[in-house]
């Protein structure tokens, strides 16, 4: 599992435009066991899909109400290990 960064500096209104093209991103391993990483994205009405379009064409649907998240790890000693959790996101709907 890699995480990629780009520093925020970049878009810092502090440096010199010179400066902000010698700036780039960088890799972070998090994990060398990672064996798989899924999303799955589940919306108000509670389907689930694992691809979430941000651009949806009503603002009520804008973000997923909830986020399963699961990693599986090889396990250098025995069977691999799945970890997983639900994350919810507190979304309130406007009706005109």
């Amino acid at each position: 599992l890699i995480r990629r960064a780009i520093p925020y500096v970049k878009d810092s209104d502090l440096l010199e435009e010179s400066e902000k093209d010698k700036i780039t991103s960088y890799d972070l391993v998090m994990s060398r066991y990672v064996k798989s990483f899924q999303l799955e994205y589940i919306d108000l009405e509670g389907d689930k899909t694992d691809n979430w379009e941000a651009d949806r064409t009503t603002t009520t649907q804008a973000v997923p109400s909830e986020v399963n998240i699961s990693v599986t790890l090889d396990n250098p000693v025995g069977e691999p290990i799945t970890l997983s959790t639900r994350v919810f996101i507190p979304v309130s709907v406007i009706k005109e």
